[in-house]
């Protein structure tokens, strides 16, 4: 079991390393370029080479390390220029992080104007370009989402017609604690359900959580994250989401507020591993 964070990588993504250990975090998520904008942050030859060198020097430290794509990709849009757009970022972030050696990249499917069954078949179509466009050591986590409307993720079985469809293993799934509560999940009473039903959809393609508490009711269909047993969820169901034997080799990401409101911090940490039994 890995307890990281999404750290800044501010002033260059090899200050990731740093950042992620100063909280006590053994894994870590960061943006390969900045999330409000479809243009790709290209890395050097040198850049590479230099967090590579980086990441062996922290290699006690930091076990894993994630990606999160741009907020802005829509695979499932009527508009062609925002699907290519989604497309060719991911390709991008998909080839960059495995030449950088991050376990995968994560990323919303976005959203679906017309049908959700429509707006899930031109998700595959897409997922299909991307699978084909990239290196065979990148993995894409399918991340679920929280908000309303035609949200491809906003239940976990749209997650599960994918990955059924595609049957590729490069795809994996992300599951957002604080996503799936405001989906109508209900985790503070039915936390053993919902895990077992993960594992029956997924098996080992899910791997990686997004621990987060939540600030908003359940089923709100709002995405707000909230610290760790500060939230809606509660801190029993996190205990019992920690040591549930099935995910004792999953890795947790928390994106929490903080308690400085400055991100994920050493107290976010220090009360996940308080937990574990």
């Amino acid at each position: 079991m890995l307890i990281g964070a999404h750290v800044s990588s501010a002033g260059g993504i090899k200050n990731s390393f740093q950042n992620a250990v100063n909280i006590g975090a053994n894994a870590f998520q960061i943006f390969l370029s900045p999330p409000q904008r479809y243009i790709f942050r290209d890395y050097s030859t040198s850049e590479i080479q230099e967090f590579l060198a980086f990441k062996e020097r922290y290699k006690e430290q930091i076990k894993k390390m994630y990606a999160h794509a741009i907020y802005l990709i829509n695979l499932a849009s009527e508009k062609e220029n925002i699907v290519d757009s989604s497309v060719n970022n991911l390709i991008k972030t998909l080839n960059t992080s495995a030449s950088l050696g991050f376990h995968g990249v994560v990323v919303h499917l976005g959203s679906a104007k017309v049908s959700m069954e429509e707006g899930i078949k031109k998700v595959i179509k897409n997922l299909k370009r991307i699978l084909a466009e990239t290196s065979e050591n990148s993995c894409l986590y399918l991340e679920n989402s929280a908000g309303a409307g035609n949200l491809i993720g906003g239940q976990i079985e749209h997650l599960k017609e994918i990955l059924e469809t595609i049957q590729n293993n490069r795809i994996k799934i992300c599951i957002d604690t604080q996503h799936s509560f405001a989906s109508g999940y209900d985790i503070p009473n039915k936390c053993n359900e919902f895990i077992d039903q993960l594992i029956s959809y997924f098996g080992d393609q899910f791997d990686l959580i997004h621990l987060n508490d939540s600030k908003t009711e359940f089923n709100s269909h709002k995405d707000r994250h909230e610290n760790i047993g500060h939230g809606k969820i509660g801190i029993t169901a996190f205990e019992k989401i920690l040591n549930n034997k099935y995910l004792k080799n999953h890795s947790f990401i928390l994106e929490v507020p903080g308690f400085d409101n400055r991100g994920p911090d050493a107290e976010n940490i220090k009360i996940v591993n308080s937990l574990i039994k």
